[in-house]
């Protein structure tokens, strides 16, 4: 599975809150806008790598390690999101589109450095509230930023 389209089912996840309680992974290959069993095929793939458990054979949460993981994937996408928004004249959704296919490449250093000069973004897609979770751990593994946010 490409990098990205791991992180588009992670995001996917986190968007539909599957860290809270198990989500059917037909709402997961909806908002992925692909097919059922192709989703699960990329769900199957995450829960070998331990990111992902099933709940039952239909519905499927983030574990801990995919929490994290899934924090980290949406911090660097946010940030880049900012990035295209700020320094190339991009619209957010198409800054939207190109940080989902590209931000995986993006060094750590960079995105660390995009953090310093945009302030730690909502974890979340669509500006929703960012979950305790993901604020938690960013106080603990980020150094002290701005936090001017996401440009609008």
């Amino acid at each position: 599975m490409k990098p990205s389209t791991a992180e588009d089912c992670l995001e996917a996840l986190h968007a539909l809150r599957a860290s809270d309680e198990p989500r059917p992974m037909v709402e997961v290959a909806r908002w992925l806008g692909t097919r059922l069993e192709l989703a699960t095929a990329m769900l199957e793939i995450l829960r070998g790598e331990g990111l992902v458990e099933c709940a039952t054979q239909a519905r499927v949460r983030l574990t801990l390690r995919g929490r994290q993981e899934t924090a980290r994937v949406v911090r660097r996408r946010r940030l880049m999101e900012a990035v295209f928004v700020a320094n190339h004249g991009c619209t957010l959704p198409a800054a939207q589109i190109i940080a989902a296919r590209v931000a995986y490449a993006v060094p750590e250093g960079n995105v660390d450095a995009a953090a310093l000069a945009f302030g730690e973004p909502d974890l979340t897609p669509r500006a929703e509230p960012a979950p305790a979770w993901a604020t938690a751990m960013r106080a603990h593994s980020a150094p002290a930023r701005r936090t001017s946010g996401l440009p609008s």
